[in-house]
């Protein structure tokens, strides 16, 4: 009786053990300790190519490409071998991978650029749920975004809308930044406001469009003009397509964009919202007004 009682326990162990554990989205053999931090990271539904690339001071990296052009950034469940089972990797804002280091959040990823814990490659089923706040976006294709719309005022409500827009309150909560080159790429509407706070008496809007090509060294963009408001008034308006567009050349750095042609142009900001795409910053035109510039699309 008491060896029956002793086999009942063991099992109702067992049951135990097996419930909490197929609770766990890690393999058993993987598991890492209690306590342990996760990193945030996102799954990849996406199947996609490991690239092996050489920087110009011939130090090679690595990158994880979807369609062989659209990198990934921060952290990514990938199941690269197509066994149903993920590891954690982590990207940089240049879509590199984190190899044989410790990451700027904590983490540790070996030679492959797996996260570990004790040495061990922590692993999750593809599909399941996972022990983190999972983000289910993929990776975003920013050229779908581009857009060649003519741009009218009122594409720029966001940014005015009287005293409560983005040029007063600042971009809003919520947003997602971006911070590659890349997500810039393709066509923008655009407004650049000269003499914003109309000190020297030059206030004036101009629409124009907008295409960034190129790479983050050598960064280009085309500006098409379109109408200039005197004064920010409709009835004071003037067409200015017949001029020959303005180029534009630069680089960008920590997240910013600097470009320069006739004036200086700096995107200090660009970012996802709502579906669309947004970038801010300022211009300084060759008569010395000050200006600052938004962007839109699609």
């Amino acid at each position: 009786m008491i060896m029956k009682n002793i086999l009942l326990f063991v099992a109702m162990l067992l049951i135990v053990f097996d419930a909490v554990h197929a609770q766990n989205p890690f393999s058993r053999t993987n598991i890492p300790p209690g306590g342990v931090k996760y990193p945030e990271a996102r799954e990849s539904r996406e199947q996609g190519e490991w690239h092996r690339k050489i920087t110009s001071e011939g130090k090679p990296y690595k990158v994880y490409l979807i369609d062989g052009m659209f990198g990934l950034m921060g952290w990514w469940w990938i199941d690269d071998d197509g066994d149903g089972i993920a590891e954690c990797y982590k990207f940089d804002d240049y879509c590199v991978l984190f190899q044989n280091t410790t990451t700027d959040d904590g983490f540790t990823v070996n030679h492959r650029g797996a996260w570990t814990v004790e040495g061990v490659e922590q692993k999750h089923p593809i599909g399941n749920p996972i022990a983190v706040d999972v983000l289910q976006d993929t990776v975003v294709d920013y050229t779908s975004l581009s857009s060649g719309k003519i741009p009218n005022l009122s594409d720029f409500d966001w940014y005015y809308w009287f005293n409560d827009g983005v040029r007063f309150s600042g971009p809003p909560s919520g947003r997602q930044t971006t911070n590659n080159y890349e997500s810039l790429l393709g066509g923008w509407m655009a407004l650049i406001t000269n003499d914003p706070d109309n000190k020297l008496g030059e206030y004036s809007l101009q629409t124009m469009n907008i295409n960034f090509s190129g790479s983050a060294s050598a960064a280009k963009a085309v500006m098409r003009h379109g109408m200039i408001f005197i004064g920010g008034k409709c009835d004071t308006s003037y067409d200015e397509s017949k001029y020959s567009p303005s180029v534009f050349m630069g680089s960008y750095k920590d997240g910013k964009l600097y470009l320069t042609g006739p004036g200086n142009i700096k995107i200090n900001e660009v970012y996802l919202f709502d579906g669309r795409q947004y970038a801010i910053g300022v211009f300084d035109s060759p008569d010395g007004v000050p200006a600052v510039i938004a962007l839109v699309r699609p």
